[in-house]
């Protein structure tokens, strides 16, 4: 073979090796391009799901905020109720539920219950969560969150056989009381 002929042989190999790394290389670009452009849509997909979540999130925080602002509203009337509940029953903060006296008058004398009287005997006779809980019942017939029928009926439940006599003098207070008068428990 002579000199020119395999000059142009190892021209044309040279030029087809060129081309085929070209080739090579052209595909790997369009390969990383490909990843790329799939990474970036995902990416894009990913933001717009996180950004529906935060939106999400903050109306979430919004509402969360109300209800912390009510809870906190909730919260003081309560404590003004307590307050309120402790100077109307004139009992000491130390009072430690040992003492048991009947204060109220016999099932058989309704006419003569007072809401004071009543109050002193509920919390000598039921325990701290029943009170409590008799105390939220009072809060939710004041609001008009919940019907006296429908305070009875739970209430019975809650305070027993054991307290009956205490339910059927509250039971007398709440049907005597004046409806355009929201507050004698209060």
């Amino acid at each position: 073979m002579s000199s020119e002929k395999f000059r142009q042989e190892a021209f044309k190999q040279l030029i087809k090796a060129w081309e085929m790394k070209e080739q090579e290389i052209e595909e790997s670009i369009e390969n990383e391009a490909f990843k790329i452009e799939s990474e970036i849509s995902r990416l894009r997909k990913e933001t717009v799901l996180n950004e529906n979540k935060i939106i999400i999130l903050e109306e979430e925080n919004e509402k969360f905020g109300i209800q912390l602002f009510q809870m906190q509203n909730s919260i003081t009337k309560l404590k003004t109720f307590k307050e309120n509940l402790k100077k109307n029953l004139s009992l000491p903060d130390s009072y430690d539920g040992n003492h048991k006296k009947t204060l109220i008058s016999s099932p058989s004398s309704h006419s003569s219950i007072n809401g004071k009287n009543f109050f002193r005997e509920a919390r000598l006779k039921l325990g701290y969560e029943i009170f409590s809980l008799f105390l939220g019942y009072i809060k939710r017939l004041n609001d008009k969150t919940i019907t006296k029928e429908k305070a009875l009926g739970e209430l019975k439940d809650i305070f027993g056989h054991e307290n009956s006599d205490l339910f059927e003098d509250f039971a007398c207070l709440l049907l005597r009381k004046n409806p355009d008068y929201d507050s004698e428990f209060y």
